[in-house]
């Protein structure tokens, strides 16, 4: 009977050093101890000082999770279904579309695009003046100030 023997490679180890100075603060170890917090409270009745304030507030009406996500999905859709020259302009990031439709700038594209409307308003005097939604109501809350 013959024993055939494995071919022996040579294993390369990898070894790291590890510096004896401790990279995280181990000043505040006792203070963040569970075993010490519930001695303190037990001799003091009082748990530690919060540093953040807590936040209140009736989120009763608030969608779920999953209709959120449905919301940012369409929107996304919406943004992405819009021609590419008015994308670029956003850096195709749906996030700055509203700073890039209330930049005067980029009006005449964003009416050709359809993103915004151009009405046709009569003045006291009759006089026809073409405006875009945006200018009327920028116009009409400046006289309401």
């Amino acid at each position: 009977m013959q024993i055939l023997k494995k071919p022996t490679r040579a294993v390369l180890r990898r070894t790291t050093k590890l510096s004896p100075k401790k990279v995280t603060d181990q000043k505040h170890k006792k203070s963040c101890d569970i075993n010490n917090i519930v001695k303190s409270f037990h001799k003091t009745g009082m748990l530690p000082p919060q540093t953040k304030t807590p936040h209140y507030g009736d989120f009763s009406n608030v969608e779920t999770l999953e209709d959120s996500f449905n919301i940012v999905n369409q929107a996304q859709d919406l943004f992405y279904s819009l021609p590419s020259d008015v994308r670029r302009l956003c850096d195709h990031d749906p996030s700055k579309l509203e700073s890039m439709i209330s930049d005067p700038a980029n009006l005449d594209i964003c009416i050709k695009n359809g993103l915004l409307e151009k009405r046709i308003v009569k003045t006291k005097n009759s006089d026809t003046i073409n405006k875009t939604h945006d200018e009327i109501v920028k116009e009409k809350e400046s006289q309401n100030e």
